[in-house]
């Protein structure tokens, strides 16, 4: 008997064989289609190479930043609220100048047309000395060759800076909404000339020598390869291209005098271990910030783990494997690696006996309550304490993902912590974990609106970006490379 559908009553056909045929058909259709698109992604065959950009294009259109806000962005502020000392320095405290990395329409009550590169202030907000370049004067479409996305000149933003001992600014920029991200790096006179620039894909902050010469982190995009550093296996990164990272150290006048690339040098100092660490091998290393060893420091680490320490070698901090390598400045050989409880960390800087601190990202508190600090890492022997917060100090909530800067005082007293992705900026003191001072970065966006058409322009929207860096300048400094007191 039949078998009958019991809501409708009616009797079930059985499948006849010409659909049975074409449901075999179509099934075996889908298995030999899933079966070749494993062997693509497995041994990296036709159309591997179209699907793994396609995947590339995926993700990077969701990182596309609109148009109505400057790179740099956080977010709108109150109507008129354009306050940026949020707790004022104690009165009298005329204790160094701050260096403030801005960028193209930072600060533009200071540097009306295009806002400010760089500045040099009290604590009070006077503006003393400024750097301002307009982006459409210093790239053209020429530099951009190879790259892709937007290329246009309201995407490039200041990433870092610093000084030498004439006052020249040297200026590392990136970019948004273009790959590579990675742009270059250019030396300003102090009166805002151009000395020189470079299209080389450096990033995050420059650092100065004593010697006038410069070291900066720098990348360049290579094909992957079947291996990564040497390492039994293949890299896990789904796109076809590898930001591979290093540093270049110039002289003064701009030149390459050594390039090291960590690829190579992690292989050639025989510790492959630093590509174990790596957690995106995409971007496997991702240098993002380098400390010159002066005499205090190797004398430190010549009576712990670095028998060859010397003044001049590099603690160069790697983001993806959460380490700092010591490597020679003239052979870019590693000597060193500090692996310690710091997670994704920034901007490693000396204290004035030679011990470190640095900006550890994420390593002050995992799951939802996220906590950014500053790390002190203290040689002979090699230890580990929170520097800020401190217990019984002012606890700001300190936390930046991605970015955070450190630098210290000559008297090794007093830092500043660039809270970079939260806009703001505190001086603490080290012993106590006081909190000095305070700043945030809140700017009118008048000029960026007018600049790229938007339908805000006329409207005076203030918003909250990014603090890039902030650096002491001493008074006798400004008065040796500015030619008068500040």
């Amino acid at each position: 008997m039949a078998a009958k559908d019991h809501h409708s009553g009616r009797r079930l056909s059985r499948p006849s064989a010409d659909f049975l045929a074409k449901a075999a058909f179509v099934l075996s259709a889908l298995l030999l289609a899933f079966g070749y698109g494993v062997v693509t992604m497995e041994y990296k065959i036709f159309p591997h190479a179209i699907l793994a950009r396609a995947q590339q294009a995926k993700e990077a259109l969701t990182k596309v930043e609109p148009k109505d806000h400057p790179p740099h962005y956080i977010r709108d502020l109150q109507a008129g609220d354009t306050r940026r000392i949020m707790k004022p320095a104690p009165v009298g405290d005329d204790s160094d100048l701050i260096l403030m990395t801005g960028g193209f329409f930072y600060h533009t009550d200071a540097c009306p047309t295009v806002g400010c590169m760089a500045w040099i202030m009290r604590r009070d907000g006077t503006v003393l000395h400024r750097w301002s370049a307009d982006p459409a004067v210093l790239f053209n479409a020429r530099d951009f060759k190879g790259y892709t996305g937007e290329t246009v000149m309201e995407n490039i933003f200041v990433q870092g800076v610093d000084l030498d001992r004439e006052g020249n600014l040297i200026v590392i920029f990136e970019a948004r909404n273009i790959y590579p991200d990675h742009v270059g790096i250019a030396k300003f006179a102090p009166n805002g000339r151009l000395l020189w620039r470079r299209i080389d894909q450096s990033h995050h902050w420059p650092t100065v020598g004593p010697d006038g010469r410069i070291y900066a982190p720098s990348s360049r995009i290579v094909p992957k390869g079947p291996l990564i550093d040497g390492l039994p296996h293949p890299p896990v990164c789904r796109g076809d291209r590898i930001d591979q990272q290093g540093v270049r150290v110039l002289s003064p006048e701009g030149k390459v005098l050594h390039e090291f690339w960590l690829e190579d040098v992690v292989r050639q100092s025989g510790l492959l271990a630093v590509g174990y660490y790596v957690r995106n091998d995409c971007d496997p290393f991702h240098v993002n910030g380098i400390e010159l060893v002066d005499e205090a420091a190797a004398a430190k680490l010549r009576t712990s783990a670095v028998p060859d320490a010397k003044p001049g070698d590099m603690f160069v901090s790697l983001r993806a494997s959460s380490t700092v390598l010591l490597m020679d400045s003239d052979s870019g050989r590693i000597k060193h690696i500090i692996h310690g409880p710091m997670v994704e960390q920034h901007s490693p800087a000396l204290l004035p006996d030679g011990d470190m601190i640095i900006f550890d990202n994420v390593g002050a508190g995992l799951g939802p309550d996220q906590r950014s600090r500053l790390l002190k890492i203290a040689f002979a022997p090699e230890r580990y304490e929170q520097a800020f917060p401190r217990p019984g100090g002012d606890d700001p909530h300190l936390f930046s993902l991605r970015e955070g800067q450190v630098n210290v005082s000559a008297d090794g007293k007093r830092a500043l912590i660039s809270e970079t992705e939260g806009g703001r900026l505190f001086e603490v003191d080290l012993a106590s974990g006081a909190l000095l001072w305070s700043y945030r970065e809140a700017n009118d966006l008048s000029a960026y609106l007018t600049r790229v058409g938007s339908a805000d322009q006329g409207k005076h929207r203030v918003a909250l970006l990014h603090t890039q860096g902030a650096a002491y300048v001493s008074s006798a400094n400004f008065s040796r490379m500015f030619g008068r007191a500040p």
